[in-house]
């Protein structure tokens, strides 16, 4: 796990009164860079996200790991080996998974489709939740 001395973090937090058009849908699917837990070497994976879970693995066919995005904190991060750099870190998980999109605009699509997944179903809704992207 990267300390916070390997990754500059920047939150994504939520602001109701943002006027920014998020993605109308909670699917997306691509290649990613994930970071291995242990070596910290950088591997490609498929990252497919379905509603609030997201589920991984080494082809289109072959995602048997995932995780639920409910209550799970996201942000961007810079890291000297990587660009364009975000982690995700599951509700009661001690475990943040790095993850890297080849672009910029790739990475603001999966952040901002995280986002709307997050908010997707929550059972207090009373108004518009957009994440702002920072």
């Amino acid at each position: 796990m990267a300390s916070d001395k390997e990754c500059d973090i920047n939150n994504v937090t939520k602001d109701e009164n943002t006027t920014e058009t998020a993605p109308q849908t909670t699917e997306k699917s691509g290649w990613l860079w994930k970071r291995t837990k242990l070596s910290k070497q950088w591997e490609k994976k498929w990252f497919s996200l379905k509603e609030r879970i997201i589920f991984y693995g080494d082809s289109p066919d072959d995602t048997p790991k995932s995780f639920t995005l409910d209550s799970c904190e996201v942000a961007t991060c810079e890291m000297k080996s990587k660009s364009y750099t975000f982690y995700l870190k599951p509700k009661d998980s001690q475990r943040k998974y790095f993850l890297c999109a080849e672009n910029e605009p790739e990475l603001q699509e999966w952040m901002q489709v995280i986002c709307l997944a997050r908010s997707y179903g929550q059972k207090n809704s009373e108004g518009s939740e957009a994440c702002v992207i920072q």
